[in-house]
């Protein structure tokens, strides 16, 4: 599950990766309507387009102007969708940077189990901005790609933080990370598939555990691990974060313009979304591992 809200009017929408589809909620919260994902990808079969799902998924939509949204392929191309029909169907907006040898293999169960595994890959990280365009960086280094409504560029943003080199410690420990990810997602979110095609995944489970075990790696560590826009336009850029928690790193403030407005250094997980006045989400487990969500408010001096 992904929540997601963005101006002037404060709808939300939530991938459902079960249903194949996106929820789309009033800013009061109440439920409008569903739009269900529309597959035109007949070189795809059934399971290969439930992987694809639970990639995007992880990556959620996030609204960018009333009746579309953006999500990720879970690969490296970043897709816009219409949201304002029953039927949501899916044309490419971005594509990012895919590093020589990390491009995504679709064939036989087999031929995607067998493919190599890669350690450090630049993230894709993206966020809407107001007015159609989006934020986002795909890359090892400090740099973030800001684009118009029709997705040509208009402006790279830079710090001077340069990627740490790859040590042997640093591989062992994206190992440990990755099987430890791996193990703890007992349920992979996939509904109703058929018993044929959870045993195929149970084999390509297995198939996951050998890959990562024989990891490849690239020589640097990115610097970036996730990007978030508020609703003013401001962007949450958070550095990848000591091992094991990399998802605790500083965040720095940026404008669209690119003015460095601040960092905050104290250990933080980048909300799942923002709000108005202060206002973020974040999706937790309770004790059930039934995800909730928390609504905080920032204080007044890091909004």
């Amino acid at each position: 599950m992904r929540i997601h809200s963005r101006p002037p009017d404060g709808r939300i929408v939530v991938t459902d990766v079960r249903r194949l589809a996106f929820h789309i909620f009033g800013p009061e919260g109440a439920f409008e309507r569903m739009v269900r994902m529309a597959f035109d990808r007949p070189d795809l079969d059934f399971l290969q387009d439930v992987v694809y799902w639970t990639r995007s998924e992880s990556y959620g939509a996030r609204p960018t102007r009333e009746g579309a949204a953006i999500f990720s392929d879970g690969i490296r191309k970043i897709m816009r969708t219409d949201l304002s029909s029953e039927e949501a169907r899916v044309e490419p907006f971005v594509e990012a940077w895919a590093p020589p040898g990390t491009e995504a293999r679709f064939g036989s169960l087999s031929e995607v189990a067998s493919g190599p595994v890669w350690g450090f890959v630049p993230p894709l990280v993206f966020d809407a901005l107001p007015g159609g365009g989006i934020a986002f960086s795909d890359s090892s280094t400090y740099a973030i790609k800001v684009t118009g409504p029709s997705g040509q560029m208009l402006r790279i943003l830079r710090r001077p933080i340069v990627p740490q080199p790859v040590t042997g410690r640093l591989r062992r420990a994206e190992i440990d990370r990755q099987l430890a990810e791996l193990t703890s997602d007992d349920d992979p979110g996939l509904g109703n598939v058929p018993p044929t095609a959870r045993a195929m995944l149970a084999g390509f489970r297995a198939g996951q555990v050998q890959a990562i075990e024989e990891m490849q790696f690239f020589p640097e560590v990115p610097v970036l691990h996730a990007l978030r826009t508020t609703w003013e336009g401001n962007l949450w850029v958070q550095r990848r974060g000591e091992e094991p928690d990399v998802d605790l790193g500083p965040i720095d403030v940026l404008t669209p313009g690119g003015r460095y407005l601040g960092t905050l250094d104290w250990r933080m997980r980048m909300p799942d979304e923002f709000g108005p006045d202060g206002l973020v989400a974040f999706i937790e487990r309770d004790e059930y591992d039934v995800p909730v969500i928390e609504v905080k408010r920032l204080p007044p001096g890091i909004r």
